[in-house]
């Protein structure tokens, strides 16, 4: 999984702490076309995570 860090690096700060302060409830759109909700922050952690380990091969 990618760290709050590293999700930094290529986002901004306030941003990410928003999106990861966020429990998921209710379900809510953080933007035009994205929707939040339970299970949400893990999903897109881990999907973080993998392109990057993919990426420092």
């Amino acid at each position: 999984m990618a760290t709050p860090a590293q999700l930094k690096a290529a986002h901004d700060a306030d941003y990410i702490d928003a999106v990861l302060g966020w429990s998921g409830e209710p379900v809510r759109h953080i933007d035009g076309d994205t929707v939040f909700g339970p299970g949400t922050r893990e999903a897109a952690l881990r999907a973080a995570g993998g392109g990057r380990r993919r990426w420092m091969r």
